[in-house]
């Protein structure tokens, strides 16, 4: 299977949660719709999807994070948004995402 595209942030955002301790999964391979990671983080599990500050959750995406029944999938643009995640201050998902 080829690797899906990922966005150019994709390695800085993986890094920046590493480095504050999280264990990170990449499922960007899956397409369909799927988070690019899985976030393993003091106990939690979360899914992430990862975009440019300008970037928007295609059709699929939007779809895929609609009918999951999990937790929310959260976006993670800066490695502010990963300072939050963590720290249990993103607590939103964007609506025109």
């Amino acid at each position: 299977m080829s690797p899906k595209r990922v966005d150019r942030n994709h390695g800085r955002i993986v890094q920046s949660l590493r480095l504050r301790g999280a264990s990170v999964f990449s499922l960007a391979t899956l397409g369909k719709g799927a988070p690019d990671i899985c976030i393993g983080f003091q106990g939690n599990t979360m899914l992430a999807e990862i975009k440019t500050t300008t970037g928007k959750l295609n059709a699929m995406q939007r779809n895929w994070h609609d009918t999951w029944r999990g937790q929310q999938v959260v976006v993670l643009r800066t490695s502010a948004d990963v300072e939050a995640l963590l720290q249990g201050r993103l607590v939103k998902k964007l609506a025109n995402e």
